[in-house]
């Protein structure tokens, strides 16, 4: 059975997400109120180096194509998006030897621009 993992990250007032916070399964749930942390979860998945791929991060390709991946609520599953919202797999149907993690959402946002 799959380990379920997730990742927060602290909200500024401004709405902009700091401080990542690895482990927050020793957090209170006091902590976890959605307007001040940011609750992602790992896909279970890992990149070619090992690292693991939570909803939010960046990824890219040997051809150099950048995705983010989101949870699809429509398909209950993880996918990729590139630029532009372009549409690419469901993330378990790509051969992850190829992607490497290079950023997520909240500290690299220009990625994708």
């Amino acid at each position: 059975m799959r380990q379920i993992k997730f990742r927060g990250w602290w909200r500024h007032r401004d709405g902009s997400a700091h401080e990542l916070i690895e482990d927050i399964s020793e957090r209170p749930i006091s902590d976890l109120n959605e307007s001040h942390f940011i609750i992602e979860q790992s896909t279970g998945l890992q990149d070619k180096n090992g690292k693991d791929i939570y909803e939010g991060d960046k990824i890219i390709d040997k051809s150099n194509f950048v995705t983010t991946i989101e949870w699809s609520e429509e398909h209950l599953t993880f996918q990729c998006f590139g630029k532009h919202r372009s549409y690419r797999p469901f993330l378990v149907d790509l051969d992850l030897n190829e992607w490497e993690i290079i950023g997520n959402i909240h500290k690299n946002p220009e990625l994708l621009k």
